[in-house]
């Protein structure tokens, strides 16, 4: 077993010189370099943030604390820092897990937020972060919330009953990887006003909403998520351009994929099984629905790339490629040409039961 954690004082640090001799932190070495370290506190916040840092650039670790609150005050607030890492720590009962504003070269990791009046974790006007491996659950707001940011890494985080799961504002060079988002009560995944966003291999599953939604955004990659049981629809987009949609599966949504005036875009390679498979808006073109029929495993098994697989297809695969001779005709505009067959299992002849 570790060491028991120890009730103290809220901490607030203004300044690199107060980190020096402060009550409640220590230091250590680390590739030869002084680090300041947090560690091992039970704390309350009542009527102050539990731990709040100001305008420090010297290196700092924040770990292994636990923080409950009465919903009125931040469990821990990071302002105008560089350099501060917060790991192996449960908040509970506060009114904003983390708030960080201001910062650069930050990292939130390891770290259980439960029972927030507002939002899990919020980053605003900060860039260079990373977020990663997180539990959040039953927010009020937003679980994660990244608000003007630029190069924020955020994977392997497990967001459960939020209003919404993973909102980003404003993001630039920002990915989301390799999360399970489930039980939202708006939506899974929401982005608007943001360029140059990846959005890879995550499971978004059961919403009152939408899985992921996009907005007035270019340059997003989605690309191998795994989307079921939305409400209105597994993957919307409006108002975006230069977008790639790859390898993704949607299944058991009101809608699979919904586009509102969507331009030079990529659609292929992807599963669409929902009531409704595809739903266009606006004026959306210069979309390409499949690439060439080229040798690869496609997403429902088959040996050739080519478009999507669309479970509601008429159409006939009569030399057996797995991709149909028919095209999938969505509207007079979008059209995929090379629409995916599923392989079917054929008995051999004379082969024994």
């Amino acid at each position: 077993m570790g060491t028991p954690l120890r009730p103290r004082e809220p901490i607030r640090i203004e300044g690199d010189d107060q980190l020096v001799g402060e009550r409640g932190v220590a230091t250590t070495e680390v590739e030869g370099r002084e680090v300041f370290v947090i560690e091992g506190w039970e704390l309350l916040a009542m009527r102050s943030p539990a731990i709040e840092i100001v305008e420090t650039t010297r290196p700092l670790i924040v770990r292994r604390c636990n923080i409950i609150g009465n919903r009125a005050q931040p469990g821990i607030v990071l302002r105008e820092v560089e350099e501060v890492v917060i790991e192996n720590c449960m908040i509970a009962q506060v009114s904003e897990g983390v708030a960080v504003m201001d910062a650069e070269r930050v990292g939130i990791h390891h770290c259980r937020i439960l029972d927030v009046q507002g939002n899990g974790v919020h980053i605003a006007r900060s860039r260079a972060a990373s977020v990663s491996e997180l539990r959040v659950e039953n927010c009020q707001q937003r679980g994660i919330y990244l608000r003007n940011v630029r190069q924020i890494a955020l994977r392997n985080c497990t967001l459960r009953r939020n209003q919404e799961g993973v909102v980003l504002w404003d993001a630039g060079e920002t990915s989301v990887t390799r999360c399970h988002i489930e039980e939202c009560e708006f939506d899974g995944l929401f982005v608007t006003s943001s360029s140059t966003i990846l959005i890879a291999e995550n499971r978004v599953v059961r919403s009152e909403g939408f899985g992921i939604r996009t907005w007035v955004s270019d340059r997003l990659r989605i690309v191998g998520n795994a989307i079921r049981g939305h409400r209105m629809a597994g993957l919307y987009l409006k108002h975006c351009r230069l977008a790639s949609v790859r390898s993704n599966r949607i299944e058991e949504c009101g809608v699979a994929l919904w586009l509102d005036t969507v331009w030079r875009s990529e659609i292929y390679n992807n599963y669409f099984a929902c009531h409704t498979n595809c739903r266009i808006d606006g004026r959306c073109g210069f979309i390409v629905w499949a690439t060439p029929r080229i040798p690869g495993r496609n997403i429902v098994g088959g040996s050739y790339l080519g478009g999507n697989y669309w479970s509601d297809y008429t159409g006939q695969d009569r030399d057996n490629d797995g991709i149909g001779e028919d095209p999938y005709v969505i509207d007079h505009i979008n059209v995929d040409e090379l629409p995916l067959v599923a392989p079917t299992l054929k008995e051999e002849a004379g082969k024994e039961p």
